[in-house]
């Protein structure tokens, strides 16, 4: 009940607290289509949509092959036919993302670490990673392949008690662009020698800015910038595959962030700048048809439209969805206790409480005069006509 005056003037004056989370609702993801049973294409982590018709997806190190791979979604889950096959000429050692700056470049984020029998030798010691800039066109350029990508390196800041003999480590599977730059958000992160000298709390997921300048390399190292962290997890203690971030993306206007786990997914908006996490934020679980919880590898994410998601599954012929976010973004409502707000403003349950008799409520009538109306010593609601804001 502490926060109840400051909710209640956030509402009434119809704007949104920072870092106000709304409460939980479900979509259904929408089947359209699978990967090809077989195909070498069996551990989709990334995805670029080319609009409703087509997208590009890759394997990470699970199956670590240096190709892009283009499908035009469909209905159900009938196979999808591979379109193109598009060389890289750059060896993958953990591809986990793809992200786009919206007009001529796609970027290749080679951000993750899940050392396995795939992994070459120096998988656990490395702490340099890249960036893989790609123009749009090449894409498009039969002949011309394999494509030859700019490469960004990039490493983790040293940061608390961290000094230059330690290094930092960060596992990343999700990854946007905005203005220049782009951002990690950590599945895991960890430092050597001085264990875990940043204070990290795996719990939550932390944001880091690399700024996408030329002239990196491998010993010379972009230095990541600490943005903010955000703590994914609902209830406490929750599955590892609730609460960690598995692909991340950016909606045409560069205004609402959407970060999927294996169950559920997340938006933020409302936010200046790059503080993802300074606005207003909800979950949204993912269900199936019969209301069950669904949980799934979602490790491709683009969006199609405004309003319109297009997620892919890792795993041989995995699934290829859509979410349909109509009604759910974009309306200029403000819900508490709800993702769907159905209103400018919506409450589910609770009260609004004023911890002031100064405070009340002001309505415009038809003839576009206003009245304050409070509450009177004796209980009574008393109207008085004031000046309109």
């Amino acid at each position: 009940m502490k926060n109840h005056i400051a909710t209640a003037l956030c509402l009434l004056q119809v704007i949104c607290a920072q870092n106000m989370m709304l409460g939980q609702a479900t979509i259904t993801p929408i089947d359209r289509g699978r990967f090809p049973n077989g195909h070498v294409l069996n551990q989709s982590s990334g995805l670029f949509s080319e609009g409703h018709d087509l997208f590009i997806t890759h394997n990470d190190q699970g199956n670590p092959t240096m190709q892009l791979f283009r499908f035009t979604p469909s209905t159900g889950t009938s196979a999808l036919p591979v379109l193109d096959t598009i060389d890289i000429n750059y060896v993958n050692s953990d591809w986990e993302d793809l992200t786009t700056n919206g007009t001529d470049k796609i970027y290749l984020c080679e951000t993750g670490k899940n050392c396995n029998a795939n992994s070459p030798p120096d998988c656990p010691g490395r702490y340099i990673f890249k960036i893989l800039e790609i123009p749009i066109t090449a894409l498009h350029a039969p002949g011309l392949e394999p494509i030859t990508p700019t490469v960004h390196h990039f490493k983790y800041p040293l940061l608390g008690t961290c000094t230059s003999a330690d290094t930092v480590f960060a596992n990343v599977e999700a990854v946007v662009y905005k203005n220049q730059n782009a951002y990690v958000f950590t599945k895991d992160i960890w430092s050597k020698n001085t264990n875990n000298c940043g204070s990290w709390d795996n719990n939550f997921t932390y944001c880091f800015k690399i700024p996408l300048t030329s002239g990196s390399s491998s010993s010379n190292p972009i230095v990541a910038s600490y943005v903010g962290s955000f703590k994914l997890e609902v209830v406490p203690g929750e599955a590892y595959v609730d609460k960690k971030p598995l692909a991340a993306a950016l909606d045409p206007s560069g205004n609402i962030l959407a970060i999927t786990s294996g169950t559920r997914l997340w938006l933020f908006e409302q936010f200046s700048g790059d503080d993802w996490f300074g606005g207003q934020s909800r979950y949204l679980d993912y269900t199936d048809g019969g209301g069950n919880k669904v949980s799934r590898g979602y490790e491709g994410m683009d969006f199609i439209d405004a309003n319109h998601i297009l997620l892919s599954v890792d795993g041989n012929n995995g699934r290829v969805q859509e979410l349909d976010l109509t009604g759910i973004i974009n309306s200029g409502n403000v819900g508490i206790g709800t993702s769907l707000p159905q209103s400018r403003l919506h409450i589910k349950e609770g009260d609004v409480y004023l911890d002031s008799n100064q405070g009340g409520m002001i309505l415009k009538n038809a003839s576009g005069d206003c009245y304050k109306i409070i509450v009177d010593s004796g209980g009574n609601l008393v109207s008085t006509n004031v000046p309109c804001p």
